[in-house]
Formats: C-alpha cells, sequence, structure tokens
C-alpha cells in the first residue's frame, strides 16, 4: 500500500471514530404521564428535541427508558428543571404540573 494510501485510510478511519463517538443512543423504553384524569404513553421518544405533554400538563410522570429525563413547567423546555433518573418516577402527590421534557445528554 502507498504511503497516501495508508494516510488516507487512517484519516478516514479517524472521521468516522469522531463521528460515531457524537452518536448516543436514542432513549429506549417507554414514558408514562397522567394528570389524574388522562393518561400518555411515549413508546421510544426521539432524543434530540423537547417534547410536550399532554395540554394542561401532568403531575405523574414514570421515565422507563435508558435515559434520565428533564421535566418542565413550560411547554418549550425552558426555564426551571426537575431531573428524573432513569426507571423512576414523580408523583401523582406532585403538586406541579409538568408541561414538557428533554432527556440529559441530548
Amino acid at each position: 500500500m502507498s504511503r497516501s494510501r495508508s494516510v488516507a485510510v487512517l484519516v478516514g478511519g479517524a472521521v468516522l471514530v469522531v463521528a460515531l463517538a457524537g452518536c448516543s443512543d436514542p432513549p429506549q423504553g417507554t414514558v408514562v404521564a397522567t394528570n389524574g384524569n388522562l393518561v400518555q404513553v411515549i413508546s421510544n421518544p426521539g432524543d434530540t428535541y423537547c417534547h410536550r405533554f399532554i395540554p394542561g400538563g401532568v403531575n405523574a410522570v414514570q421515565d422507563g427508558t435508558l435515559a434520565d429525563m428533564r421535566l418542565y413547567r413550560s411547554t418549550d423546555c425552558s426555564g426551571h428543571n426537575d431531573y428524573l433518573s432513569t426507571q423512576t418516577s414523580v408523583g401523582p402527590q406532585n403538586t406541579l404540573f409538568y408541561r414538557s421534557y428533554s432527556f440529559v445528554g441530548q
């Protein structure tokens, strides 16, 4: 193999490693949320954006995914947030209503 070809293979391999290092698995599993009257079930939610809960929000959330979550009182994942670890839940005795969520590290 020529020297220029070897360099090309090394550079190509390095680019591939860097590209793969930036990828993470999407949050596999299920998010279950309720406001006491309605139940929202989200299976394998996307990982790169803000998700909205049902209109009016929810006061109980179960994170059944493989990723930690941030729960927000706003509809656009801004402002104060509460942290919810994977495979844990909050509520329904919770008096706060969450209107959106995102995944940590996404």
